[in-house]
């Protein structure tokens, strides 16, 4: 838990938190569900927002459950959201990634020489 800065958590494509680990807990318990003590967070809000296929009447109420979760999310999760830091750009996604060839420098004589006769 510590050593993560941000999480998204979705369940049937819908996001049920995305934000900061530390603003997680505020979120979930302004909306009825704090963790359990001794409970690991990351696991207890996984748990909460996974459907349960056990049987017919559990697996109406964790979608149900998560719905709700969802709903909540879209209108009060806003200044959560804030803080999962900026969004990317899809469609230029690719473009955004390239490193040019020679950015590090072009190869010496000798590194050249090894890899042609690696090959």
């Amino acid at each position: 838990f510590p050593f993560l800065d941000r999480v998204t958590y979705l369940c049937l494509g819908d996001v049920v938190y995305t934000g900061a680990t530390r603003m997680m807990l505020d979120y979930f318990r302004s909306i009825g569900f704090p963790c359990p003590e001794l409970e690991n967070p990351l696991m207890y809000y996984l748990c909460l927002s996974t459907v349960d296929r056990r049987s017919r009447e559990r697996f109406i109420e964790s979608n149900n459950q998560i719905s709700a979760l969802v709903e909540k999310f879209k209108l009060e999760g806003a200044p959560y959201r804030e803080y999962a830091g900026p969004a990317l750009d899809v469609e230029n996604f690719e473009t955004q990634q390239r490193v040019s060839l020679t950015a590090y420098g072009r190869p010496g004589f000798f590194t050249v020489f090894i890899n042609l006769i690696g090959r």
